[in-house]
């Protein structure tokens, strides 16, 4: 072949290369912002079911957010030096566990007192979209490299 041909198909090639990954890129920014967009939009109503439920855990989550960043933040700047104190590390990592426990417990405390103050159909409208959400498959996330219904294999024993 000629290298006016080769170079041709190499244009063509890498044109189209281009295009698809762009395409790629393109459905998955998408998908993901309508995601987002709803979940948002969510969570906006769930708010004003009963306003005082989640302005209650939302101070103390807030605290709690705002000190569990700042333990990643000295983790962080401890992992970067040149000699970091490792067993300050794992103390570290403790916290972090800690205050993510902490609000995963505050959550799910939310969502009790608000189901104490909510209809069945109020309940289906706002624990049912989490449920949903739950349950849907999402690409890169849980089961990966295993086709939809296909559970993974059980982790070792050890």
């Amino acid at each position: 072949m000629s290298k006016r041909i080769i170079t041709i198909l190499l244009i063509v090639s890498l044109a189209f290369n281009i295009a698809v990954v762009t395409t790629m890129v393109l459905r998955y920014r998408r998908f993901h912002n309508n995601e987002q967009k709803e979940m948002l939009q969510h969570f906006q109503k769930m708010k004003k079911i009963h306003p005082e439920v989640h302005n209650k855990y939302k101070k103390r989550i807030q605290t709690i957010n705002e000190d569990n960043r700042k333990e990643k933040i000295k983790f962080m700047q401890e992992l970067v030096k040149e000699n970091p104190d490792y067993d300050y590390l794992e103390t570290s990592v403790e916290k972090i566990q800690a205050f993510n426990s902490k609000i995963t417990k505050n959550i799910h405390e939310e969502m009790i007192s608000l189901r104490k103050n909510i209809s069945y159909q109020q309940a289906q409208e706002v624990f049912g979209f989490h449920l949903k959400n739950m349950k849907k498959e999402r690409p890169g996330r849980r089961n990966r490299g295993h086709r939809e219904g296909e559970m993974p294999p059980p982790p070792p024993e050890h």
